[in-house]
């Protein structure tokens, strides 16, 4: 009988470790990042509007550098049917720390139509997201724990555009 205990003592530990460890991996997060679009069809030639919410999840203040621009602060990544495009947060504006208190919440809205990169070959910047074929688009934005690119990335939710002529 003490066997039998100690074994289903044993089994419901092993079975319940995977879990604990699942949900220590996701309280460490201390941010969660949503995305949606206030419109999820629009025409060629529109602007491509996201509403960004950042909530803070943890039990303390979270500390962010930040421009208050979605191309400045997160990593862009846009799917479209034939290839992925990647924009990397790379603006050099006056940026601020944002003190985001546990529970609170930052919210933003972004144009990923206007989203500009400098490109080498012609010595100026160009749009980052080609829009202007008919189609579905999947966004998704992430953003590191910290200032420190080698922190963990948190990823929001993803979101599909549709594009028509």
């Amino acid at each position: 009988m003490r066997l039998a205990t100690i074994i289903g003592l044993a089994i419901a530990v092993s079975a319940a470790v995977p879990g604990l460890v699942a949900a220590t991996y996701e309280s460490s997060k201390p941010f969660t990042i949503i995305i949606s679009a206030p419109q999820t069809t629009i025409k060629v030639g529109d602007p491509v509007r996201i509403h960004v919410v950042m909530t803070n999840i943890s039990d303390h203040e979270v500390n962010l550098l930040t421009e208050f621009d979605a191309g400045c602060d997160y990593s862009v990544q846009i799917q479209g049917k034939n290839d992925v495009k990647t924009h990397e947060p790379d603006c050099s504006g006056s940026a601020v720390f944002l003190h985001l208190k546990p529970g609170k919440q930052y919210e933003s809205d972004t144009d990923l139509s206007i989203i500009l990169h400098y490109d080498s070959k012609i010595d100026d910047m160009v749009k980052t997201f080609d829009f202007t074929s008919p189609g579905e688009y999947v966004v998704q934005l992430s953003r590191h724990i910290s200032d420190d690119p080698d922190k963990e990335l948190i990823k929001s939710n993803k979101i599909t555009i549709t594009v028509t002529e």
